[in-house]
């Protein structure tokens, strides 16, 4: 098991052994390395990475469900759904939004589905309407504060398909300034200027691999 949350954009993990890349990450300077902790470390973590040098987090456990359950505890959790959504070109649909290139998705209303969730984003965030779901890109987590509290995300993916490549219609009342087609010779661009979990998804869709 392996889990991944972002919090101030800096991943803090939950794994029961250390791949390539974690091993690696854990022997870098300004990551905090956790050892089967207790509640009280991981919260002064958690506040490291947010007001600190401090770049990761990564709790190695025999027991990591058991940590990532207790972490969840510690924030008020919201649900979102969104989606990749590629078009007949091969174009993959991404908005602009507070600075950084991110993809459509928005919470989950009481009594809906989250694939209701994820096409009805995508059209009120982009414009567009024909869509389909073709597979299901699984969770990412991040945190962030709103109103004096800690918000735990989830964000639930979707790969989508639409034949659809015309002009889109950003809704600019979620403050987003731009939705645009982007080519696979601009992706390692828009990429470099999204939020790291819009890249953990991205690596999840098999026609960007």
């Amino acid at each position: 098991m392996e889990i991944c949350v972002f919090l101030a954009n800096k991943p803090f993990y939950f794994t029961h052994h250390l791949s390539p890349r974690l091993y690696a990450l854990a022997n870098t300077a300004g990551t905090i390395m956790l050892n089967q902790p207790d509640m009280q470390v991981i919260r002064q973590a958690v506040h490291d990475l947010q007001h600190s040098d401090a770049q990761a987090a990564i709790v190695l456990s025999s027991q990591p469900d058991w940590y990532w359950q207790q972490f969840r505890q510690l924030f008020t959790h919201v649900v979102a759904a969104g989606g990749v959504v590629i078009n007949a070109l091969g174009h993959t649909l991404f908005i602009h939004r507070r600075g950084s290139w991110d993809l459509p998705k928005g919470k989950l209303d009481p009594g809906e589905t989250l694939e209701a969730c994820a096409i009805r984003e995508v059209q009120e965030e982009t414009g567009l309407q024909q869509l389909s779901i073709t597979a299901p890109l699984g969770s990412t987590w991040h945190v962030y504060p709103e109103k004096g509290q800690l918000i735990l995300k989830e964000s639930v993916w979707y790969q989508m398909s639409s034949q659809q490549t015309d002009d889109l219609i950003p809704q600019t009342e979620e403050d987003i300034v731009e939705a645009r087609w982007v080519n696979v010779d601009e992706l390692p661009t828009i990429l470099a200027g999204a939020y790291p979990s819009i890249r953990e998804v991205m690596a999840r869709v098999p026609t960007t691999n």
